[in-house]
């Protein structure tokens, strides 16, 4: 039985003994048995892109301590970067409950389905669960959700009816089309939009410092493309030293840069954007580093993308690549591709 959590930021101290390592500390308190927070550590340039995404638990004394190396290309010419320390904190158990009626909670909103035609007059059903916004226990309620597109970004209101008394769950009806640019319960879209919608939940948990909550959720618009996973799949995933050669067994030397590539195909007669994304895991699934790029495939191309990595410690790891729509929207265009890395 879950609970809702969430995430408090903790300061941390920095220490750059050199122009390449860089250590980070900082404690989380106390917290109750048996597990530990885990501590996720996000490094940022000063425009606020993402150079490192890393992760680490603290003692039973609630210390912990990352060493990390300024390497690689996401720290090519950044001279000012900021370290922010995250940790996933569950409220007390007393919180920890299964939703009922006039109990506060945070609402979920999601699309039946993760992609649609778009064609002219296809529907579209959006679902919202929310016990606490249930406000009448012998009738039908009704809630406000906002939707938009790529194409269309005017905001347009689709109103969810219960799907029955006391059900706490809503849904609602959006129509797609080609032509109309905005109509009430209508959306215009076009082929490769990304279709969002939004709802504004206004009854939290007391735990939670804003008063309203926005949750989005997104679908794409393929037209007559076919599934996500099958426009631009990966292949192929290898590891490649410097000079562009395969590394024998997939064992890597400690310190030793690499290159981690895929061959990636656009199988449309159109422009598809992209984004590639390497993820590193230890082998206590803790992740190491999470770089990425991003790009446009042009008609039916073929490129082979790669980010690069160096090890510190020796061990074994595991290397997972995605592909998606882009780093804001998840929606994959093929299935992950992992292997194993020993690093000696």
């Amino acid at each position: 039985m879950g609970g809702v959590v969430f995430a408090e930021e903790i300061p941390v101290k920095i220490q750059t003994p050199n122009n390449t390592d860089l250590i980070i500390t900082g404690n989380v308190g106390d917290f109750p048995p048996p597990k530990a927070p885990l501590v996720t550590i996000i490094i940022e340039d000063k425009l606020g892109k993402p150079i490192l995404l890393e992760s680490t638990y603290p003692d039973d004394a609630g210390h912990f301590s990352l060493e990390i190396k300024r390497l690689g290309p996401l720290w090519e010419g950044v001279t000012e970067f900021f370290v922010k320390a995250r940790v996933v904190k569950t409220p007390p158990l007393m919180l920890i409950k299964e939703p009922e009626y006039g109990v506060q909670n945070v609402g979920k909103i999601t699309w039946k389905e993760a992609s649609y035609g778009g064609l002219e007059d296809d529907v579209g059903t959006i679902q919202v669960i929310d016990p606490d916004v249930n406000q009448f226990k012998n009738a039908i309620d009704f809630l406000r959700v906002k939707v938009w597109s790529d194409s269309s970004p005017h905001k347009t209101t689709i109103i969810l009816t219960e799907t029955g008394m006391n059900t706490n769950v809503f849904e609602g009806d959006v129509i797609f089309s080609n032509t109309y640019h905005f109509s009430r319960g209508v959306l215009f879209v076009s082929n490769g939009d990304t279709a969002t919608a939004m709802y504004s939940d206004a009854t939290l948990p007391e735990h939670m410092e804003s008063d309203v909550y926005k949750l989005n959720a997104t679908a794409l618009i393929v037209g007559n493309r076919g599934p996500p996973m099958e426009r631009a799949p990966a292949s192929n995933f290898k590891l490649m030293d410097m000079d562009k050669e395969p590394i024998k067994n997939d064992a890597i030397l400690v310190d030793q840069q690499i290159s981690l590539v895929s061959d990636l195909e656009n199988y449309q007669d159109r422009i598809q954007p992209f984004a590639y994304l390497v993820q590193i895991q230890n082998n206590q699934n803790q992740v190491e580093s999470l770089s990425w790029l991003t790009g446009n495939l042009t008609s039916f191309q073929k490129i082979h993308p790669g980010v690069t990595w160096i090890p510190f410690k020796e061990g074994k790891y595991i290397a997972t690549v995605f592909v998606w729509e882009s780093v804001n929207n998840p929606t994959a265009l093929s299935p992950p591709l992992s292997m194993e890395l020993f690093v000696k």
